[in-house]
């Protein structure tokens, strides 16, 4: 009942078809927010999706981030950041990458590329 879903860092996530699809018969445009096995399933599904990766600066501030967050014990943020380099590889297979460097300018680079090459 899932169009993806992925177990991440020891968790299940998913999208459901069904909202999906309503969402899309609507004519309405969907952001979700999955991670590299979720962007995998559209493409083999043969979605009609936009993808962008969001990219840290380096992995020194990701790392930083992640420990600032103090939501993960020292190994799980450990875990993590293999995982992210894993998913760094991946990123040439999306259609948009931006680097989070500055959450504003980050933000301001996603729409203004949405505008240039989707015209919405």
């Amino acid at each position: 009942e899932f169009i993806e879903w992925a177990e991440v860092h020891g968790h299940l996530y998913g999208t459901p078809r069904a909202f999906l699809e309503k969402t899309v018969a609507e004519g309405r445009h969907l952001v979700l927010n999955i991670d590299t096995q979720g962007a995998q399933q559209l493409r083999e599904r043969g979605l009609d999706a936009v993808t962008i990766f969001i990219l840290p600066p380096d992995m020194d501030a990701l790392r930083e981030r992640l420990f600032k967050r103090r939501t993960d014990r020292n190994d799980e943020v450990e875990r993590r950041l293999v995982r992210a380099q894993e998913e760094l590889l991946q990123s040439e297979r999306y259609d948009f990458r931006v680097v989070n460097d500055d959450l504003d300018a980050c933000v301001e680079n996603i729409e203004a590329w949405i505008k240039g090459n989707l015209g919405t």
